[in-house]
């Protein structure tokens, strides 16, 4: 910013005099006057302003599967020579990070869909992806238990998963 007056006014650092921000939301550019002493002659500046959504952590629960990626619609499905129970059971609590309304918006349409069976919505999908899974156990395991690596898509546009979720199972042999 050019600004004119006396030597010994210029050495010191000037800011904009604040920016109401009242009920203001988004983003927006205001043009501000530096505060200044009369001796110095300077333009207003234009100050560009982006408000950020209130940013929160809370844990939704979801259903979760067993399927193929969506990266990999092709993965080939092949019955699997043991049977996979879920020791805490299909559904689980995902800590997850984002805008209030977002989270609020995602809890209320995870609870109408589970009420509704779903109907007539799309909502993010909880999964363990096919390919996580072993082929076989170990020819001395019967069972295993293991801990399988959940991935959430489709969450809404800035929320995000805080801490990676498990799925905690038990993988037992089928006899033929």
């Amino acid at each position: 910013v050019a600004v004119r007056g006396p030597a010994s006014m210029l050495q010191n650092t000037y800011k904009t005099l604040p920016v109401p921000l009242g009920g203001a939301n988004g983003t927006f550019e205001v043009e501000r006057p530096l505060d200044c002493p009369p001796a110095i002659i300077a333009p207003r500046v234009r100050v560009s302003v982006e408000i950020l959504p209130d940013l929160v952590e809370k844990e939704l629960e979801f259903r979760v599967e067993i399927m193929r990626s969506a990266n990999s619609p092709d993965e080939p499905l092949t019955p699997l020579p043991y049977t996979i129970s879920a020791r805490e059971g299909w559904t689980r609590r995902i800590k997850l990070r984002g805008p209030k309304e977002a989270l609020q918006g995602l809890e209320d349409d995870l609870d109408r869909a589970r009420l509704e069976r779903g109907i007539g919505s799309v909502l993010p999908v909880a999964y363990v992806p096919r390919r996580e899974l072993p082929d076989r156990l170990g020819t001395d395991e019967h069972d295993r238990n293991d801990n399988l690596r959940i991935v959430v898509s489709g969450l809404p546009s800035g929320v995000e998963i805080v801490d990676p979720p498990l799925l905690p199972v038990n993988m037992a042999r089928v006899d033929k």
